[in-house]
């Protein structure tokens, strides 16, 4: 076949100028020429707009007005011109030498969907760490991928490389509302049409870690932010032959919401707010989704995520307070 061409889409909202320059020249610098760079400016109300128009004589640019990272991935999917398809934060960046080594995977077979090792960095972009890594080195089966995408071990978007056909019809399935944990919707979908994976374990991709906490978070936020199960849940399970792989984002999915649940309860400033929140987490359609499909697993979890179903919100707190003076909960 001939050599790989790569569409690289960045959806871009009010990034400090450092990092998005950063994150730019990263793709610019890469030692491979069949690629586009489409950078989607999704509504920035600062500088990032006039930053974003310099670049103009290198990459494709689209204006819109502020719709979210999904709109924004489609938005650039729907100019895209090239065999593969990845999808790279506005703050992060992307190893030397990166589609040059994916480009060289594809040469020995045509696979669906590479997907790669990333490290996450605060500042320097060489003083990367906390390598992830779930896989051995080669082709994966569609059934170990599926695995993983259940424990939410491969969820992220960013570490995936895809053929452009296979975004075809997203747009109809994914829940454009979404504003966190987007990612795993449509990992979801990319992965249940493809059949050939290879996982690379060089690192592509560096994480830009978050300054501080993450106060741009609201209790209220937190809640709702365990819908982004909901359609995954949905896409995978809607076909009952994939019951198989349950056990495992049952798993996952009731410590994503106890988890939740604990942060509620240490960082609510009255009780009456607490329990407002734990009903309405309680009260989210996946959770009482899951409630009615329950699935054999280990004691603790299920423990706690009874607690939460049968309101038992005192020993819920007395559970969040244990669990972070042993693990400290990251503070919203």
């Amino acid at each position: 076949m001939s050599k790989p061409s790569f569409s690289i889409i960045m959806p871009i909202y009010n990034t400090e100028e450092k990092y998005l320059r950063a994150a730019i020249d990263s793709v610019l610098k890469q030692d491979y020429p069949d690629y586009e760079l489409i950078l989607v400016d999704d509504g920035s109300n600062d500088e990032t707009a006039l930053i974003v128009d310099e670049y103009g004589n290198h990459c494709t640019i689209i204006h819109q007005a502020n719709a979210g990272q999904i709109i924004s991935r489609l938005n650039g999917l729907k100019v895209a011109k090239n065999d593969y398809v990845l999808f790279f934060d506005s703050d992060d960046y992307l190893f030397a030498g990166s589609l040059k080594r994916i480009a060289g995977i594809i040469d020995n077979k045509d696979y669906d969907i590479i997907t790669y090792d990333y490290a996450r960095f605060k500042d320097d972009p060489y003083d990367y760490f906390s390598k992830q890594q779930f896989f051995q080195k080669g082709e994966i089966g569609k059934d170990e991928m599926l695995k993983q995408l259940c424990l939410l071990h491969t969820n992220s978007i960013n570490n995936k490389i895809a053929k452009r056909e296979l975004f075809d019809g997203m747009e109809k399935i994914v829940d454009n509302s979404l504003r966190n944990g987007e990612d795993f919707q449509q990992s979801t979908y990319l992965i249940i049409k493809a059949k050939t994976f290879y996982y690379d374990d060089g690192i592509v991709e560096l994480y830009r870690l978050p300054i501080g906490h993450r106060s741009y978070y609201s209790l209220e936020k937190l809640v709702l932010d365990v819908a982004f199960l909901q359609k995954p849940y949905e896409m995978i399970f809607g076909n009952k032959d994939n019951d198989k792989y349950y056990q495992y984002f049952y798993l996952a999915a009731i410590n994503c919401i106890t988890y939740n649940a604990f942060r509620v309860c240490l960082f609510s400033k009255s009780k009456e707010e607490k329990t407002a929140l734990l009903d309405k987490l309680r009260n989210m359609p996946i959770t009482k989704t899951l409630n009615n499909r329950k699935e054999k697993t280990s004691i603790l979890s299920s423990y706690l995520f009874n607690l939460l179903i049968d309101r038992h919100y005192f020993l819920l707190n007395l559970a969040a307070i244990a669990y972070n003076i042993i693990f400290k909960l990251e503070k919203i």
